[in-house]
């Protein structure tokens, strides 16, 4: 009987610190999504690296549109990106260029048809100054690589929206 007991005292303790460190990671994560790493006018480094064509990425356009994507990524699936593909497609025709950077080279997401330029390689400079964390992230920049629009996540047809009047 002493032995059942001390199994239930430890099996209600287990599930207490098992409950407090959900509680802690919950708060941590949503502490971490509150906070705007990419405030407005926060500068990039421009020329973040080569193409997976092996030329340099190209300059002088109107706006920066990048996006931090990934195969392995559920939620850049293209049934997730209808929003994105139509802000891409409006951007670009606008005089934007559309970069698609990701963590690994292999993990691209495939072409749909539009002219983004694939990041095979990114500098270490980009990297550090975007402090791409999540996927997908979608940020809109300048003629001069500051932060013009910022999102973490899915881009919906109101985060669309805002990104077209900021610019």
């Amino acid at each position: 009987m002493n032995r059942l007991k001390g199994l239930e005292f430890w099996c209600l303790f287990l599930l207490m610190v098992n409950m407090a460190t959900a509680g802690t990671d919950f708060y941590f994560r949503h502490l971490t999504a509150a906070l705007d790493p990419y405030p407005q006018g926060h500068k990039v480094a421009d020329v973040p690296g080569i193409t997976v064509s092996d030329s340099p990425e190209e300059s002088g356009k109107a706006c920066h549109l990048v996006r931090y994507a990934s195969t392995n990524c559920g939620y850049c699936a293209p049934k997730y990106s209808q929003p994105w593909n139509e802000l891409e497609k409006e951007l670009t025709d606008k005089g934007c260029d559309s970069i698609i950077v990701s963590p690994y080279s292999s993990d691209l997401p495939q072409e749909n048809g539009t002219p983004e330029q694939k990041m095979a390689g990114v500098s270490a400079q980009f990297i550090r100054s975007t402090g791409f964390n999540s996927t997908p992230t979608t940020l809109l920049l300048d003629r001069d690589w500051k932060v013009v629009w910022a999102h973490k996540g899915v881009v919906e047809p109101r985060d669309s929206q805002q990104a077209k009047n900021s610019f």
